[in-house]
C-alpha cells in the first residue's frame, strides 16, 4: 500500500510505501485483542513524521549537488524509513508540504502474478503541533541636547513562535522580525554667530525592518537553516539568506524654512528676512523573495519670498480747517502709494519609483534575474509657481492680484538609475536641464484680479 502527497500525482509528490502483511483467511472477533491485531497489523499502519518526507527531499538535493551525480528532479529518488526499514520513502520534482493539493492512497502489486484481495483503509488523521515558543523585546531612547536638538532611538525584536496570550497557535509568528529606527532633529543655526540670525533646522531619520522566515520561501516545508546547510561557501549562504528575507529601509532628510532673519529698520525688498528656502528628500526601498527591489524616491525644493513695506498713509487733506461735509470727506482720504504685500512661491516636486520583480521560475532552475521584462518604473516632475499682490489704495478701495502656474518638467520615459543604466540617466539629465531652463511645460494657469470698495 502507498500514500502519495503533493501538488499533483505525476511530477511533484512524496510517496510512502508499506509492504503489506496479509491477514490469513478466517473468522475474527472485535472483542479479542489478538484478533484485532491480526486484522489491523501494526506493520500496515501509516505512522510516520512528516519531517521524514522533507528529510528525504533534502538528501536528494544533496546528492544532486555532488559532482557526477545522476540524481535529478525528474527521476524518482527513494530511501528507506530508518525507523521501519521495510518501508520505502520516495520523492520526485519539488513538492512541498505547504502546498498539498492531492492525496492518493492505493495498492500496488509488485509481482507478475495476479492478486485478488480486500483492502480496508480507515482513520487518516494528523496529530501533534510544533509548539516552539518565542520571545519579544522593545526599547526606546530619547535624548535632548538643550536647545540644539533631539535624538530618538527605538528598536523591537520578535522571534519565531511569539504571540499574544489571546492568540491561537496558528496566529503566532512564523518568522524572526526586527526593526530599529533613528531620528535626529538639529538646529544648525546655533553653530552660527547669534548676530547672523540664521535659522537652519535639519531633520534626519532612518529605519530598517527585516523579516527572516523560518521556512525557505522557495521550498516552504524546508527551514531556512536546512537550506543553508546544503551549501558550503559563505557567499552562497549569504545569497540564500538575502533572497529569503523581506527588508524595508527608509531614510529621509529635510531642511525646512531656511532663512537669515536680518531685516532693516525700514523693511526693504532686498532684506534677507524676506527670503526662505526648503529642501526635503525621502527614499524607501523594499527587497523580498518575489521582488529584487522596489525603490521609491521623493524630492521637494521650495523658495518663498514675502515683502510687506512699512509706510505711512499719505493724507493730503488732513490739515484742512474747513468743517464742511466735503472737507470732512476730503480729510478722511488716505492713499497708499506702495502695495501692502508682495509674495512669490516656487515649489518643485519630483517622484520616482522603480520596481524589479524576480523571475521565480528562472531562479528555481539556477538562472539569473537579468530579464528587463520584469522591470517597471513611473515618474512625475512638477514645478508650481504663484504670485500674490495686495494693495490697499485707500481705506475703502482695495486691490488684489493672484496668479498661479502648474508646469511639468518634461522628462523622457527612461530608467533613471545612475548605477544600473548610466546612458539612459545621462539622456534623462540633459532633457530635464533643458526643460528647467524653459520653466517647464505649463499644464494649467490661473489668474484672479479683485477690486473691492466698501
Amino acid at each position: 500500500v502507498f500514500m502519495r502527497l503533493g501538488s499533483d500525482y505525476k511530477n511533484n509528490y512524496y510517496e510512502y510505501e508499506i509492504p503489506l502483511t496479509i491477514t490469513p483467511e478466517g473468522s475474527y472477533s472485535t472483542n479479542n485483542p489478538n484478533d484485532r491485531l491480526t486484522v489491523w497489523p501494526t506493520e500496515n499502519m501509516f505512522d510516520f513524521p512528516l519531517e521524514l518526507l522533507k528529510n528525504i527531499k533534502l538528501n536528494r538535493n544533496r546528492e544532486k549537488r555532488k559532482s557526477g551525480s545522476t540524481v535529478s528532479y525528474t527521476t524518482l529518488y527513494h530511501e528507506y524509513d530508518p525507523e521501519k526499514p521495510n518501508n520505502k520513502v520516495s520523492v520526485i520534482g519539488n513538492p512541498s508540504l505547504s502546498e498539498i493539493n492531492v492525496i492518493m492512497v492505493g495498492v500496488r502489486n509488485n509481482t507478475r502474478v495476479t492478486k485478488s484481495g480486500e483492502v480496508w483503509i480507515n482513520e487518516l488523521r494528523l496529530t501533534d503541533f510544533d509548539e516552539e515558543g518565542g520571545w519579544a523585546a522593545q526599547g526606546n531612547l530619547n535624548i535632548a541636547f538643550s536647545d540644539l536638538g533631539t535624538l530618538n532611538l527605538s528598536g523591537r525584536k520578535e522571534t519565531v513562535g511569539f504571540g499574544a496570550l489571546d492568540q491561537s497557535l496558528m496566529e503566532r509568528r512564523s518568522d524572526d522580525y526586527y526593526t530599529y529606527s533613528v531620528a535626529a532633529s538639529v538646529e544648525l543655526g546655533k553653530f552660527f554667530p547669534e548676530k547672523a540670525k540664521v535659522s537652519l533646522p535639519l531633520y534626519y531619520s532612518y529605519s530598517n525592518q527585516t523579516t527572516t522566515p523560518k521556512y525557505d520561501p522557495f521550498d516552504q516545508d524546508v527551514t531556512l537553516n536546512e537550506s543553508l546547510s546544503l551549501v558550503e561557501t559563505k557567499a552562497e549562504k549569504d545569497s540564500i539568506k538575502s533572497l529569503a528575507q523581506e527588508k524595508t529601509t527608509t531614510r529621509s532628510v529635510s531642511l525646512n524654512n531656511i532663512k537669515v532673519n536680518i531685516q532693516s529698520k525700514t523693511p526693504m525688498p532686498y532684506d534677507p528676512a524676506n527670503f526662505s528656502f526648503g529642501y526635503a528628500y525621502s527614499q524607501s526601498e523594499t527587497k523580498a523573495p518575489t521582488i529584487v527591489y522596489d525603490l521609491s524616491k521623493n524630492y521637494r525644493a521650495t523658495f518663498n519670498y514675502s515683502y510687506s513695506p512699512l509706510m505711512k498713509t499719505w493724507e493730503p487733506f488732513k490739515k484742512t480747517k474747513s468743517k464742511s461735509g466735503a472737507a470732512k470727506f476730503a480729510k478722511s482720504l488716505g492713499f497708499n502709494y506702495l502695495p501692502s504685500n508682495i509674495s512669490f512661491n516656487s515649489n518643485i516636486t519630483r517622484f520616482y519609483t522603480e520596481t524589479s520583480l524576480r523571475d521565480i521560475e528562472n531562479y528555481t532552475v539556477g538562472g539569473l534575474n537579468n530579464n528587463t521584462q520584469f522591470l517597471s518604473w513611473s515618474q512625475s516632475f512638477l514645478w508650481n509657481r504663484d504670485l500674490n499682490l495686495n494693495w490697499d489704495f485707500t481705506q475703502n478701495l482695495k486691490f488684489s492680484f493672484q496668479s498661479g502656474t502648474e508646469a511639468e518638467i518634461e522628462e523622457p520615459y527612461l530608467q533613471v538609475n545612475k548605477k544600473l543604466n548610466r546612458d539612459d540617466y545621462d539622456l534623462w539629465k540633459e532633457a530635464v536641464i533643458r526643460s528647467l531652463k524653459n520653466l517647464g511645460d505649463p499644464l494649467s494657469y490661473r489668474q484672479t484680479v479683485k477690486l473691492t470698495y466698501q
